[in-house]
């Protein structure tokens, strides 16, 4: 993967932004066992957004996947040294960049 880095002057100051060369939406569950991603956003609203982010998955938030359940309907993130268990639909709402 490689990041890229434009740089510009305005009026003002001058300005870097950066931003990953895989630009495509992936969710939680496009991400293979023991690969690392990073969380971009929250698709979802309401009590279960809220339980999210009350469980550490903040934008820039780095996650693993480790384990995939038997029965294909719960996968194990390896998350701020927390090992926690996301359904299927729920990790379908949380996008990432794959690194």
């Amino acid at each position: 993967m490689s990041i890229v880095t434009n740089s510009f002057s305005t009026k003002y100051n001058k300005v870097d932004t950066f931003y990953y060369g895989d630009t495509m939406n992936y969710t939680l569950n496009d991400l293979p066992l023991n690969k690392q991603g990073k969380i971009k956003y929250l698709n979802c609203k309401g009590s279960i957004k809220r339980r999210l982010l009350d469980l550490g998955l903040v934008k820039d938030t780095f996650i693993t996947p480790v384990l995939i359940s038997p029965s294909k309907g719960l996968r194990a993130f390896y998350v701020r040294g927390t090992l926690l268990a996301i359904r299927d639909e729920d990790a379908l709402n949380i996008f990432i960049y794959k690194i």
